[in-house]
């Protein structure tokens, strides 16, 4: 079996605030300490560092002149292979939710432990996720694009190599996501995800094997 890549080769940091960048970059290199990580400042510095292509994305930032769920949706088509975390200070729930549905892959306020940041970035923890439980009526609801993206691919059988391939992502962006599918689920391994997830409607896949435990 092939030993995959589950840590970010490239890391960027996007912060308007050269202080909290600091912080993030350092807390970055704590977390990986082998990774390449630059740093952007703003609009103009992520627009400068697209060809950089980060396994993971930690960001305060909104397109100027733009809402929201706008500027979520901006990043996801800049750095679509990117995990994104937004770090940030974002008053209302409802907007969390929209960006997260949008095209962010995490969110993290500014004014949180760093545990929870590190949660976030690693997919090692729950600190930073809210309890989420199946919507029966519509089972899929809870989950993201791009984990529903994954989940079915999983219940096919394929390894994270195999998922980062379909989808163009990074091995470590497929692990985080996989991580977040797991929890979800409340199951510990990606057999129990597969056939949880296909008896609950919520893979729209119809394929079953039983090596999909390769991978993880």
């Amino acid at each position: 079996m092939e030993i995959e890549n589950s840590m970010p080769d490239r890391i960027l940091v996007a912060d308007g605030q050269h202080l909290f960048r600091t912080a993030l970059h350092d807390l970055a290199r704590k977390a990986y300490p082998l990774a390449e990580i630059r740093e952007a400042d703003g609009f103009d510095g992520l627009m400068a560092c697209r060809d950089f292509n980060p396994d993971l994305l930690l960001v305060d930032f909104y397109c100027p002149h733009y809402d929201a769920v706008t500027s979520a949706k901006w990043l996801r088509g800049e750095y679509p292979a990117s995990y994104i975390v937004l770090v940030s200070t974002v008053p209302d729930q409802k907007v969390v939710d929209n960006v997260l549905d949008n095209g962010v892959d995490a969110y993290v306020s500014k004014f949180a432990e760093e545990r929870a940041l590190l949660a976030a970035m690693t997919a090692t923890a729950n600190e930073t996720l809210n309890e989420v439980r199946i919507d029966e009526k519509d089972p899929r609801g809870g989950m993201t694009e791009r984990q529903r993206e994954v989940i079915d691919l999983l219940v096919q059988g394929k390894s994270n190599k195999e998922i980062a391939r379909v989808l163009k992502i990074s091995p470590f962006t497929v692990r985080i996501h996989v991580s977040a599918v797991l929890r979800y689920l409340d199951v510990d391994t990606r057999t129990a995800a597969a056939v949880k997830a296909t008896g609950n409607g919520i893979s729209q896949s119809h394929v079953l094997q039983r090596d999909s435990e390769r991978g993880r």
